[in-house]
């Protein structure tokens, strides 16, 4: 799961070969102590996310409907690209362009 690389720094599954495969069949994500830093919310996503049965599995609708991303929660791409085009519109450039 990527959102568990990006939290943790490392993959949620280790080792290679037949004893990776038999960590991802188990289903048991390797929390370290660095996981402690992580909220309750974070640690909650990345469980269901990480949950084996694909019908147990959260959407991706209910992912993002997750408490986890209304804590960090921002401003959608969509208004922001609004907004870019008359910001660049009023750029000059200084000198003679290469």
């Amino acid at each position: 799961c990527l959102l568990f690389e990006l939290l943790h720094g490392h993959p949620p599954f280790g080792g290679h070969g037949q004893a990776l495969v038999q960590r991802v069949l188990k289903g048991h994500p390797e929390f370290d102590e660095a996981c402690n830093q992580c909220s309750e919310n974070a640690a909650d996503l990345i469980n269901l996310l990480l949950t084996r049965s694909a019908v147990a599995r959260p959407t991706a609708g209910e992912a993002l409907a997750h408490p986890w991303f209304a804590d960090h929660a921002m401003e959608k791409p969509e208004r922001l690209a609004r907004r870019e085009p008359r910001r660049i519109r009023g750029v000059a450039l200084a000198g003679r362009p290469p």
